[in-house]
């Protein structure tokens, strides 16, 4: 789309929710609108206040890129959070720039050279981080980045600059907090989310949610259901496995707040049928395997919507993880041992499957095997010997974060290295407010928005996501720190708002996830595919150890040995690869 005055012109993925009002705004500054939409609106507005203030008037999620005629420079914008992908590269003085990294392979302008950075990164997170990409001189544009790109001379020069800064901003809130007590906190942290909910909830095409049965997406659809004369309509998968189905507590919740619920059963036939096409949704090699419900959900939802709200980023905006409270703890008590015997422990732990300690605490316990699984007590306990191994705090969130936490020793080719945020771990705040910001500019970014972004909009989809809009963020560094964690529970703002909107048994159990039986299919239905991609000259083509892979492999296929996630992330590099990464 063009300017007015035909200066800028723009290609704009995204949503402005406050376009109406930057609109009448802009329209008693003399401004005049030929249509009605959003990207109209946010050229009008660059035109009148220039594109950095324009961009800190918006309140949304976008990717765009803008052509000045007059200064001849390309601007690329990215969104405060990096809810929506920009990928871009100057390769050969050619720029490119897309939404997803298939579009600039497209172009023929960039080479498929992997970045050995990227890969070291990748097996050790399961996700590439930003501002790197699996291509060496590829980037991905950061959350609240402008790139101006000029050329002179034949010669293109690219300037980075930051218009707003999630350290900076969750820095300057924490310097003012709310003032009252906690119930006045509260309400107007219940009118501030209410309100970004509400702006996500305009759109001219039917509307929905997925809801987990989690605290967060109970939260979102409890007040779009305040904000609508019509049941929401909400979304749920659920699975024949119990301990990986949700769709129970989803259905009570559902029930109770009146929503028009449609929830669908999936089989392991369903799942793994999407294993094949992960290649085609992710551009870059991808590890979570949440990706595939997510995937699944997100099909079900645009059956009948297209745009769903989701709860995603509740968890690093008001402390949900459970290594910010129960994990720290125990390794705060451990540190207290000594090295030698901390190892001895752990290794005692890890030598007994997640199923096995399952069983051994269910029968302890006098619970049956079904009951206790929903408490994940194996995993719980396995996560606990790798808190109980580490050296510092620091070694405690690396390894907490790491699927191989010794990439080096899977991908020789690249030094062991950190992969930990500088900026954030050199802060003067406490700890677990190190892991909140480090997990909000990584792990969210690049892992949980990433497998959002890409599972809807492989659906046509629009995924919105209420919960990171900049108000709540800069509202949650605001809180005491007693209202997203207190003892062992996590996100007490969140539980205390939804609990006045429903019986506190709804949403009160412990945090389950998105997860898949994935060490039982790669034991079982996906064996013959696994092993297909896990042959040793493959391996050692793309630079890894097949000797100690081909040796987890084997160990988790004839032992009780659940090293899943590890064996995952080699498996999906490998089905990229064949995908994307030849010449």
């Amino acid at each position: 789309m063009h300017s007015a005055s035909g200066r800028f012109s723009i290609c704009f993925n995204g949503e402005i929710y406050n376009f109406s009002e930057l609109r009448s705004q802009l329209e008693a500054r003399g401004a005049r609108f030929r249509g009605h939409s959003d990207t109209e609106v946010l050229l009008e507005g660059i035109e009148h206040y220039g594109l950095r203030e324009m961009v800190s008037r918006c309140t949304g999620m976008f990717a765009f890129a803008i052509w000045d005629k007059h200064e001849r420079s390309l601007s690329l914008v990215r969104d405060r959070l990096g809810i929506k992908p920009l990928y871009w590269s100057t390769s050969n003085e050619r720029l490119v720039f897309g939404s997803e990294l298939k579009g600039l392979l497209a172009s023929g302008f960039v080479e498929r050279r992997l970045d050995p950075e990227a890969v070291s990164a990748f097996l050790t997170l399961s996700y590439v981080p930003t501002p790197y990409s699996i291509f060496d001189g590829v980037h991905k544009l950061g959350p609240g980045e402008i790139a101006v790109v000029t050329e002179s001379e034949g010669v293109l020069r690219t300037r980075t600059s930051r218009y707003w800064c999630s350290a900076q901003v969750a820095l300057a809130a924490r310097e003012e907090p709310f003032e009252g007590n906690d119930q006045s906190i509260l309400d107007q942290l219940d009118s501030i989310i209410g309100r970004a909910v509400g702006d996500r909830m305009s759109a001219d095409v039917p509307l929905g949610a997925f809801l987990s049965g989690g605290i967060d997406s109970s939260l979102v659809v409890a007040m779009m259901q305040e904000r609508s004369s019509e049941p929401i309509k909400t979304f749920t998968i659920g699975f024949n496995e119990d301990l990986y189905d949700e769709s129970k507590p989803a259905k009570a919740i559902a029930d109770h707040l009146g929503t028009n619920h449609t929830e669908l059963v999936v089989t392991s036939k369903d799942s793994l049928a999407v294993v094949p096409r992960i290649p085609e949704l992710f551009d870059e090699p991808f590890a979570d395997s949440s990706q595939i419900p997510t995937y699944l959900v997100s099909k079900l939802a645009r059956s009948e919507v297209t745009v769903s709200l989701s709860g995603d980023g509740g968890d690093e905006l008001f402390a949900g993880y459970n290594r910010y409270c129960a994990g720290l703890k125990v390794f705060e008590q451990a540190s207290r041992i000594p090295a030698p015997f901390r190892r001895t422990i752990a290794t005692g732990i890890e030598m007994f499957s997640r199923s096995s300690w399952d069983r051994m605490y269910g029968v302890s316990r006098g619970l049956s095997l079904g009951r206790i699984k929903k408490f994940r007590f194996g995993s719980a306990l396995h996560k606990i010997a790798g808190a109980i191994r580490s050296d510092d705090k620091l070694d405690f969130y690396q390894r907490m974060i790491s699927t191989w936490p010794n990439a080096s020793g899977v991908y020789p080719e690249v030094s062991s290295r950190s992969w930990l945020d500088e900026e954030v771990f050199s802060q003067e705040i406490s700890f677990v407010e190190k892991m909140l910001l480090a997990d909000t500019r990584s792990y969210m970014l690049d892992d949980i928005l990433t497998k959002v972004d890409r599972a809807s909009m492989a659906v046509s989809l629009e995924a919105r996501v209420p919960l990171l809009d900049h108000r709540i963020y800069e509202a949650a560094w605001r809180l005491p720190m007693s209202l997203r964690l207190h003892h062992n529970t996590t996100k007490v703002a969140l539980r205390e708002l939804l609990g006045r909107r429903m019986p506190r048994h709804l949403f009160e159990r412990p945090k389950m996830g998105f997860g898949v039986p994935l060490a039982h299919w790669l034991r079982h239905e996906l064996r013959d595919w696994a092993e297909s991609l896990l042959q040793p000259s493959d391996l050692e083509h793309l630079g890894l150890d097949a000797d100690l892979i081909r040796h987890e492999w084997e160990r988790m296929r004839t032992t009780k040995v659940d090293v899943s996630p590890q064996i995952w992330s080699v498996l999906m590099l490998r089905s990229w690869f064949d995908r994307w990464g030849k010449p």
